[in-house]
């Protein structure tokens, strides 16, 4: 049975024939509980704009109606069945993107959050993306050398594992009640390590990190750095379309409706947000991220560009926090096009 990497290999090289490709891909990887809901369902009010610019979009109402089935399955759960709907979704991925490429198309944003891991499976691993280099690695194969700019959006681990706990007690996910939350506090992966899995798995392609409690509610922002420059379209927000999560209140009482009591006493009575981790936990969190964006800020910009404040030059295009010529430890390895610790 011919492999994945045999058969994305295959089609690609049919899809090619007699047509040399223009088409550019951006990936915007998330991460998840970094607003990406709100900026994909931007995404979809912008689309049209944007098109007459030259520039497609593929947000989740695409990547979700099976376009990438077997694609973003974990790793542990990979099948006979899995594999042979990921050789569909590739065939089905490569004539799609050779039909951009025929109507005139330079550019594709694909906003995915999925592509890098599932929340649930940071969740029951207690830690983030543990399987980002391989789920990414796939993705790499599947849009090949198209791939020209990579983009992700960071948050302070605390907010991220409350967003994410509180949005999943509420979805009536089981996996919140056996939540360690002394685990989710003392897990040595951190934010650099996705980054660098993201190196690993795209080579040389260049990245580009913005730091979200910079750029929240900023869609502007958000469009400009991932297209690498000012947009060529205002961004158009769809209403009432993101999932922010619910206040204490309703925490509260969704834990009550489901037994979980030991859970329950944990969340306030009164309307806030409900901060699952105590003092020590979240001196650590906040520790952990400042390493995490000094380290980020001493990449060299012309393989990662770094967004860690609000700054436009004069065009009003977002200006990077990372110098251009940076020789600091913690740069890429040339020849692996790796990043290193």
């Amino acid at each position: 049975m011919m492999t994945l990497q045999e058969h994305i290999q295959a089609t690609m090289a049919f899809a090619r024939l007699g047509i040399g490709w223009v088409l550019d891909i951006i990936l915007h990887v998330g991460a998840h509980r970094t607003g990406s809901t709100s900026f994909q369902n931007m995404l979809r009010g912008t689309a049209p704009d944007l098109r007459k610019q030259g520039v497609a979009v593929w947000e989740t109402k695409h990547t979700r109606d099976g376009r990438f089935a077997g694609l973003v399955c974990p790793k542990s759960q990979i099948t006979d069945k899995t594999k042979s709907a990921a050789m569909k979704s590739t065939t089905h991925i490569q004539f799609e993107l050779d039909r951009l490429d025929g109507d005139g198309v330079k550019t594709l944003v694909v906003s995915e959050e999925n592509m890098l891991g599932q929340m649930r499976c940071n969740l029951a691993a207690h830690e983030l993306y543990p399987d980002a280099r391989f789920r990414l690695g796939r993705f790499s194969d599947v849009f090949g050398d198209r791939v020209s700019r990579v983009v992700l959006a960071v948050r302070s681990q605390d907010a991220v594992w409350r967003s994410a706990l509180s949005y999943g007690l509420n979805a009536g996910l089981d996996l919140v009640a056996g939540t360690d939350f002394d685990a989710l506090a003392n897990a040595k992966r951190r934010w650099r390590h996705v980054v660098s899995d993201m190196s690993r798995a795209f080579g040389s392609t260049k990245l580009a990190v913005w730091k979200f409690e910079a750029f929240a509610g900023d869609a502007d922002g958000q469009l400009a750095i991932v297209l690498g420059g000012k947009s060529p379209a205002k961004a158009r927000l769809l209403q009432n379309q993101h999932h922010a999560s619910p206040n204490a209140v309703a925490l509260r009482k969704r834990a009550v409706e489901r037994g979980l009591w030991n859970l329950a006493k944990t969340i306030p009575e009164f309307p806030a947000q409900w901060q699952p981790f105590n003092t020590t936990q979240l001196a650590g969190f906040q520790a952990a991220y400042a390493k995490d964006l000094d380290w980020l800020s001493r990449q060299p910009a012309r393989e990662l560009e770094y967004y860690g404040t609000k700054i436009e030059d004069k065009n009003g295009i977002c200006i990077q926090s990372n110098p251009q010529e940076n020789l600091h430890r913690g740069s890429f390895d040339d020849k692996r096009g790796q990043r290193m610790g």
